[in-house]
């Protein structure tokens, strides 16, 4: 699942970045509202750790397919690595990273960590190896536990986190916070792995505890990451002088499509063909599309703030509603060019010109069509897996040292063990427990409790589960 989310945001990184390259009439922007302004103060190169991953980035050797398939085991807590797994292979792709492995570690030595401000028409190099390299040192994780160095395993699990905290809090972009937020969640699971080796020492347990605090602070960080994402990209993106020198990239575009429902492919190559953008006055309306951006970014902030049952869902209605109309009003345009091919020759595009010019601000209008950073629900995500992950760290703790789980979650705290029970972000009650099916769990998105119904990838199922892995 991570590669697939990782490569889309990519993916929506260089939609947004070519889409809005168009030219345009309107000169004018107004001021990024206070509320959504954010002060980039540069992090000198030579303190930012993340400078460090970049470094490693450009050095780094990538998981193939069967590194991939087989990175689920090494950081999926219970699960012992099947004979079909090759060992050695995934050592050597461990030892073709030990340059790059250096260079990432290295970074904890750094003072600040900070994300550097990237070119938008171009990948940033520091983003892969956040995934790639915290696998690779989950893996070397895994490898120390095995062969029973468990103070060794558990200074690399803390590290580890500590890496992923910085991806998080520094100074990071939407993309840049969801990615690191996914390689959190993947450490926390390494963790639990950790956690279920019968022979770990109880006082290990008790340091990965100590170092995953509950994420109370967390809506503050996603605050702060709204207005970078807006004044640094979001509205910096709406240049006329760049968008006027770099309209024609929107062939590009094409490598994008694959975050849209297979029947927009065609009607967005259409909309956004240049032979048709460089015809229309007024293709992307800026102060529209800001206008727009920051009512959102607003609404995703106060659903993060509020209870998950009081979110709003103006921007999913809207969504929908605009991809309906859309669609209605491209009809003429799509029934002059359905049998063209694309890209549009001059003569079909000449033909269409009218039809074109009949829609307002087309190009804006795309980027409200894809659902990505559609992210209500994704705070609540990292919030309830950081609780579950410390109730089920918690309860293996409490079944060292009674030689049993606990009846209730109300035993960890009598037991000095948690401070309090863990909420559910969902529900705003408790996380629930079942000891005799040894399973804890949210009722996720549909706030319900569905008896803990769910699968072992947390969020895909009626309630969210965690299993708590059996000692061995």
């Amino acid at each position: 699942m991570f590669p697939k989310i990782f490569s889309a945001l990519l993916l929506l990184g260089i939609l947004l970045s070519v889409a809005r390259a168009v030219p345009s009439v309107e000169t004018g922007k107004p001021p990024v509202p206070p509320d959504l302004y954010f002060a980039f103060e540069e992090v000198p190169p030579g303190d930012n750790g993340i400078i460090n991953w970049r470094r490693a980035g450009e050095v780094m050797v990538p998981a193939n397919y069967n590194v991939r398939a087989a990175g689920q085991y090494f950081w999926t807590p219970g699960v012992r690595i099947p004979a079909e797994v090759s060992l050695p292979d995934l050592q050597h792709w461990l030892n073709q990273n030990q340059k790059a492995l250096h260079l990432f570690d290295a970074s904890l030595q750094k003072p600040r960590m900070q994300w550097p401000i990237h070119d938008p028409n171009k990948t940033a190099p520091e983003l892969r190896p956040l995934g790639y390299l915290i696998s690779a040192r989950l893996l070397e994780a895994d490898q120390l536990a095995e062969a029973g160095h468990f103070a060794e395993a558990t200074c690399s699990l803390s590290n580890s986190l500590r890496l992923t905290e910085f991806g998080v809090e520094g100074d990071a972009s939407l993309m840049e916070y969801f990615i690191a937020s996914l390689a959190r969640e993947r450490v926390q699971d390494g963790i639990l792995r950790l956690a279920g080796h019968r022979q770990v020492p109880v006082a290990c347990l008790q340091q990965l505890l100590g170092d995953l605090p509950e994420l109370d602070a967390e809506t503050n960080t996603y605050a702060h990451v709204l207005r970078v994402d807006f004044t640094i990209y979001d509205y910096a993106a709406y240049d006329p002088k760049h968008i006027s020198e770099n309209w024609s990239k929107i062939a590009e575009t094409n490598n994008a499509m694959q975050i849209f429902e297979q029947e927009l492919h065609r009607p967005l190559r259409i909309v956004l063909d240049p032979s048709l953008v460089s015809q229309h006055p007024l293709p992307l309306d800026m102060v529209a599309n800001l206008a727009n951006d920051a009512r959102n970014y607003r609404i995703f902030l106060a659903n993060a703030l509020g209870a998950w049952t009081n979110r709003s869902f103006i921007v999913e209605d809207e969504r929908v509603a605009s991809k309906t109309k859309f669609l209605e009003d491209i009809q003429p345009l799509m029934a002059l060019v359905k049998d063209e091919r694309l890209p549009l020759s001059r003569h079909a595009a000449q033909r269409a010109r009218a039809a074109y010019l009949k829609i307002e601000n087309p190009v804006g209008r795309i980027l409200g069509l894809s659902d990505l950073y559609d992210n209500g629900s994704r705070i609540f995500r990292y919030r309830t897996g950081r609780a579950a992950t410390r109730t089920v760290l918690a309860l293996l703790i409490f079944e060292r040292q009674k030689r049993r789980l606990p009846a209730a979650l109300l035993d960890l705290v009598e037991a000095g063990i948690l401070n309090k029970v863990p909420t559910d972000p969902f529900s705003g009650a408790p996380l629930l427990y079942s000891r005799p099916r040894q399973i804890v769990w949210s009722v996720g998105e549909n706030g319900m409790d569905d008896q803990g119904s769910g699968t072992a990838w947390h969020f895909i199922g009626n309630d969210a589960v965690w299993k708590i892995p059996e000692l061995n």
